[in-house]
């Protein structure tokens, strides 16, 4: 009867898991407009393979895309081809994966510590606000990160499976681990396996524990990571003979150690203000928990699953922050298992309150006060922001930071921890789906209300042209590939980090593919000479300079954030829309 009940309290919370993620990671997921680059840039190769019913060499317009291997465009192109090309399908294989890395932290949780560490660790990642907005961004960070914490914690389940199981179940178990390693190195490359081989490497040597080393079935979980991973790159290598050296040397290792040449420098402490400003609440109130380190160093072989953990996180952190390039979503492997790790601290202070963590609470909740009167204040500073913004998302912001403060503080008097967790999930809940709807008022670098006009002009054959500049959702969008124009022959483009180097060598090994990237020369011949429509995207600028230059007139379609079409094609004059940074006249 005991072990019946132990199931289904198992089963409540599963289902309980379950309900809420998919509520939470799905609601309002196709709600607004993709976010440049990456979720124009990614579901337009995946939607190029359905196109072209090619699903070996991932396409950028046209051009192939070598910077990251193929697992996740599957995922979208697979998406796509079940719920059409739309903002929902595209979100959806990252919503997907986030919720199953909240069934993975709650099943490890239970597995190695118990049931309630479990549940409080899937919900703690669930109201992360970087994990929470990862699960609605189309990129492939999310993905890997999941995949390589499910292979690091199926490693974590095979030892604890090798005290009290037989055998063959942590035979399983290893080879799940190989296998997840295999479909993270097919979704990102080398970290796929990097990450686990250096944290299982150094966890042995420093917890002294030798005899991990005979148990990992290294032979035939080798196996099972190249059944998985070396077909794909084996066939792209023979189809692409310079594919391992561009992708494993220059994007993997060159990228790595590149000192400046990329975007996005920032400093060596980056993650950690990350990490501490984009868990919150749970990074504060856990704050105290970093005094037991010292007791965990020296506890390290009893406690081997959360020092493993605690190096796991160590070591992915600094390995990303040596590099001067830091993109958030490359810290995202961590999070997991820092869910699981704040878990274990919460549910000690549910249980046995202490000074420390009370205190933490106190400071958290005078914080989330603060903010929220700051979020009330903000339009008096800045009487721009739009009204709708303000009453809505600022003002629902501000609500739930300063009820759940007035409400953490009253229940602190009351020693109600349980209840204080329970708040802080209500609180973080409300607070991710209001920003999640006020994102399209911030993030505002979309082509959406452009392709809209410019549909009603498209034709079959119509060519859309993209003017030294290449708009990343508009293919996506239109659902039609786009000349670019661009100086090709420029050979300072390899030395940069931006759109044009994404084509630079795809048209270089691939010259082939040179009839999607064109030269200006080209553009004027197209442009007189064709007798189909062709639709021109050009910056306000290059339209006064290509209004100079074209020998044949052409039409203003539409207008939107210093982007303009225009076509060769006469058409009925289009009302020209009162644009608040460029009136439209002045073009």
């Amino acid at each position: 009867m005991p072990h019946l009940t132990k199931q289904h309290h198992t089963v409540r919370d599963i289902l309980f898991i379950l309900i809420f993620c998919g509520f939470f990671f799905l609601l309002f997921l196709g709600s607004r407009p993709l976010s440049l680059p990456d979720e124009g840039r990614y579901p337009s190769i995946a939607w190029e393979m359905l196109v072209d019913h090619q699903y070996v060499i991932p396409k950028l317009n046209g051009v192939p895309f070598l910077d990251k291997p193929i697992l996740y465009y599957w995922f979208e192109a697979a998406s796509m081809k079940l719920f059409g090309v739309n903002a929902w399908a595209i979100r959806l294989p990252p919503a997907l994966f986030g919720i199953f890395g909240c069934l993975m932290v709650y099943f490890v949780g239970l597995k190695l510590w118990n049931r309630r560490v479990g549940f409080i660790a899937a919900l703690i990642l669930a109201t992360s606000p970087l994990y929470f907005f990862s699960a609605h961004y189309a990129d492939m960070d999310l993905e890997v990160a999941v995949l390589v914490s499910a292979g690091f914690f199926c490693f974590l389940l095979a030892q604890h499976a090798d005290e009290y199981h037989h055998w063959t179940v942590r035979y399983l178990w290893m080879w799940l681990a190989f296998i997840f390693a295999g479909l993270a190195c097919l979704t990102k490359g080398l970290i796929g396996i990097a990450f686990p081989m250096m944290v299982v490497a150094l966890g042995i040597a420093l917890t002294h524990r030798w005899s991990i080393i005979k148990k990992l079935h290294l032979f035939t979980g080798v196996a099972l990571f190249l059944a998985v991973t070396l077909p794909w790159y084996l066939m792209i290598q023979h189809r692409q003979p310079n594919f391992f050296e561009y992708f494993f040397y220059y994007q993997q290792v060159s990228r790595y150690l590149a000192d400046g040449n990329f975007n996005n420098v920032m400093p060596f402490w980056f993650y950690l203000a990350v990490l501490l400003g984009s868990l919150l609440p749970w990074s504060i109130a856990t704050l105290p928990g970093i005094a037991r380190a010292k007791k965990l160093w020296q506890q390290r072989r009893e406690h081997y699953a959360l020092f493993f953990m605690v190096t796991w996180v160590v070591v992915i952190i600094v390995f990303f922050s040596i590099p001067r390039s830091k993109i958030v979503g490359y810290i995202l492997p961590v999070v997991p298992a820092l869910s699981l790790m704040m878990a274990l601290f919460v549910e000690r202070e549910i249980t046995q309150p202490t000074k420390a963590g009370i205190i933490a609470l106190n400071v958290f909740s005078y914080v989330a006060i603060a903010l929220g009167v700051a979020l009330l204040a903000i339009p008096y500073f800045d009487p721009k922001i739009p009204a709708h913004l303000v009453h809505y998302t600022f003002g629902t912001a501000a609500i739930v930071f300063i009820a759940g403060g007035v409400v953490i503080l009253w229940e602190l008097r009351r020693q109600g921890m349980l209840r204080i967790f329970w708040t802080l999930i209500v609180m973080m809940t409300l607070f991710n789906l209001a920003a999640l709807l006020a994102i399209p008022q911030v993030d505002q670098k979309t082509s959406l209300p452009l392709t809209n006009a410019v549909k009603p002009f498209m034709a079959p054959d119509t060519i859309l042209v993209s003017y030294y500049d290449y708009y990343q959702d508009i293919p996506i969008y239109l659902q039609h590939k786009m000349m670019v124009v661009y100086d090709w022959n420029n050979t300072d483009t390899s030395h940069v980090d931006n759109w044009a180097r994404d084509f630079y060598y795809g048209i270089q090994e691939n010259p082939d593919t040179r009839q999607w990237m064109i030269t200006e020369p080209e553009f004027f011949t197209l442009w007189n000479q064709h007798k189909q429509p062709v639709i021109v995207f050009a910056s306000a600028g290059d339209y006064h300079f290509l209004n100079q230059q074209l020998s044949k007139p052409n039409s203003f379609i539409a207008y939107y954030r210093s982007v303009v079409a225009f076509t060769n094609q006469s058409i009925p004059e289009q009302p020209k829309p009162q644009e608040q940074q460029i009136p439209i006249d002045s073009l």
